[in-house]
């Protein structure tokens, strides 16, 4: 398959709010920097950052980001490097849940790989192994294709449709 840069709705740092438990977010990016804390008022402060009128979506997701690293003195949830993949699939499919037209845009990527934006690299800690963001990324996105593609066949059929997700899986 043709490999193409996934579209807007691709990206974490578009702005397009979604709720999940219960708490708004602006951004994916707003909320997986929010999901880094332990401190719930840290969690909080990282959600109520909002847009300005002069942020483009890049500005905005840049600020969140900045936002969740300038708190250099705020504890890091321990179990963070476990659930971080996971954690951003969420809030994706969250923000896809709640936003049928975005549906529409990632559907209409059938039959190409999605490659994702350029991005940071992590190393884990548990196995030195470096893993990149825009990889993870498209996984992501390719696998939530796949159980929009074919909602009856439930999250088993997301999995088997992107088996590299358990390949690359290893943190």
């Amino acid at each position: 398959a043709k490999a193409i840069i996934g579209p807007s709705c691709t990206d974490n740092f578009q702005s397009a709010p979604f709720e999940v438990d219960g708490l708004e977010y602006q951004s994916v990016e707003q909320a997986y920097q929010s999901l880094k804390f332990v401190d719930p008022a840290v969690r909080e402060k990282k959600r109520k950052v909002m847009k300005k009128p002069t942020d483009n979506d890049s500005a905005f997701g840049m600020r969140c980001w900045q936002a969740a690293h300038s708190a250099a003195a705020a504890k890091l949830r321990k179990d963070f490097e476990a659930v971080k993949v996971e954690s951003m699939y969420r809030f994706m499919r969250a923000k896809y849940d709640q936003h049928p037209e975005l549906q529409r845009e990632l559907l209409a990527t059938m039959g190409s790989d999605i490659e994702g934006g350029p991005s940071t690299i992590w190393t884990s800690k548990k196995t030195g192994k470096k893993h990149r963001w825009q990889d993870w990324n498209a996984l992501i996105q390719i696998r939530i294709r796949e159980e929009l593609s074919a909602p009856n066949s439930g999250l088993l059929a997301g999995f088997e449709a992107c088996a590299e997700w358990t390949k690359v899986a290893n943190f």
